[in-house]
């Protein structure tokens, strides 16, 4: 599978390094015992998953233990434990490119699903664009694919003028603004 590169052993532990990109693992092979008796009322593996921050959704399906011979064993499932979830805190985080020209992404992270909106302020205080996400499931939004992206324009959709600029993100009772600086 593209998403396996690599699984080695240790004892009882098997490690596979971690597939660049997204998608899904198909089918992890090769787990042996080489030789040893079965019990049936130990462990035979155990399997950690590991999700990335903002990535929090597995599913396992199809599990299935063969032996050397490929035939299925019947062996119960004995256990499926989630493990917490990495807690994640309200950060608003900056933009990249800054400066820039003509577009940005300001990522952000949020600690649940909450409504969440960007407003961008000229350094007095007027504003110039107002972007509403609606709710937002709890998560890290940190790049381009999924950041807020602002085009420099404003509400009007003309093009705003180089200089700095405010921006405000709002998340239910979390605000939290940073400064950005297009330069043309």
């Amino acid at each position: 599978d593209a998403g396996l590169r690599e699984v080695t052993a240790s004892k009882n532990a098997y490690h596979m390094s971690p597939a660049i990109g997204r998608g899904k693992m198909g089918t992890l092979v090769a787990l042996a015992t080489n030789g040893q008796s079965f019990n049936p009322d130990d462990p035979l593996v155990t399997l950690v998953f590991e999700p990335h921050p903002g990535n929090l959704s597995l599913q396992l399906h199809n599990l299935r233990i063969v032996d050397g011979n490929l035939q299925t064993l019947d062996v119960p499932l004995l256990s499926l434990e989630e493990a917490a979830a990495p807690t994640l805190e309200f950060q608003l985080l900056p933009n990249f490119p800054n400066p820039f020209n003509p577009e940005t992404w300001i990522p952000y992270q949020l600690p649940e699903s909450l409504p969440v909106t960007l407003q961008i302020y000229t350094t007095n205080g007027e504003p110039v664009r107002f972007i509403d996400l609606g709710i937002q499931p709890a998560g890290s939004y940190q790049t381009r694919r999924n950041a807020i992206h602002w085009d420099g324009r404003n509400d009007a959709g003309e093009r705003v003028a180089s200089g700095l600029y405010i921006y405000q993100l709002n998340a239910g009772d979390h605000s939290e603004r940073r400064r950005m600086l297009i330069l043309k």
